[in-house]
């Protein structure tokens, strides 16, 4: 394996193997998996023009032996993708789009059926009607992004982003937010796309505990703005884009922050912004 390959892939599947031990997922599990995402790979972006892809192609591309090929190309479909649903959209517009927030900016207050255009039934209406009301409804009780009023009866949103409790959701959220990010970084080293796709980190070390704790609110405070500037442009252009044939694609903006105390002795080099 290439060297610095090797090093990197290490540094990636460290933490998922520290996830994995921790979930009681062994080795003869994980291998299975990744046997089925090798063959799944390398159909998808290996095929060659105007030839159909066999078992022995997929078992030189793969270094799996041909039955396991045939077999797991024979298995059941993967479990599809998953998505976040539709709460963080209507959190969303909710806060962003016209026409859902009161004279100083702030989310309506709604009541939670009603004829006129400003219910909450009308505001998930206006981002699915494939999911009802109420379920969006409990689960924005559920995490505390909601309350209701108990002597009007409206509905009232009391936080401004969704952050996933769960388990099952954060590990959901955990695979769209990193898979995407790793699709993004192995395309620029792929060279694939051009301009390459945007991936920027300012990293420092020799700090203190009370420098990286302001360095991490700092930080904290202006990623936040900025995705909220994108989530309220993004609104906008989802309503101006909606009904139209090519609106199909899919847009992600991540943001984290890691911060780590080293243990005394430790070494290091000085702060630089790495990005490609």
């Amino acid at each position: 394996m290439n060297g610095y390959l090797e090093t990197a892939l290490a540094r990636v599947l460290r933490p998922l193997i520290k996830l994995m031990i921790s979930k009681g997922i062994g080795m003869q599990a994980l291998t299975e998996h990744l046997k089925a995402l090798y063959v799944e790979q390398a159909e998808r972006h290996f095929q060659l023009d105007g030839k159909r892809m066999t078992d022995s192609r997929v078992s030189l591309l793969t270094g799996l032996h041909r039955r396991d090929v045939r077999r797991l190309r024979d298995a059941a479909a993967p479990r599809a993708p998953a998505t976040m649903g539709p709460v963080p959209r209507v959190i969303a517009r909710w806060m962003m789009a016209p026409g859902w927030q009161d004279e100083d900016g702030q989310p309506l207050r709604l009541q939670l059926r009603g004829e006129g255009p400003q219910s909450f039934e009308q505001l998930v209406a206006a981002v699915s009607r494939d999911v009802h009301p109420r379920s969006v409804l409990d689960a924005l009780l559920a995490e505390h992004l909601a309350e209701i009023d108990g002597d009007t009866g409206e509905v009232m949103l009391v936080g401004n982003s969704y952050v996933p409790k769960h388990e099952q959701t954060q590990t959901d959220y955990l695979g769209m937010n990193l898979g995407d990010h790793a699709v993004a970084a192995v395309e620029n080293v792929l060279a694939r796309y051009k301009p390459p796709f945007f991936e920027r980190a300012a990293h420092f070390n020799k700090l203190s505990p009370g420098s990286l704790g302001e360095l991490d609110r700092l930080a904290r405070k202006l990623q936040l703005d900025v995705l909220q500037i994108i989530a309220e442009k993004a609104t906008a252009l989802q309503d101006m884009d909606a009904g139209t044939a090519d609106a199909g694609g899919r847009f992600r903006c991540g943001a984290f922050v890691y911060v780590e105390e080293s243990p005394p002795g430790a070494c290091g080099g000085n702060g630089k912004e790495e990005e490609q």
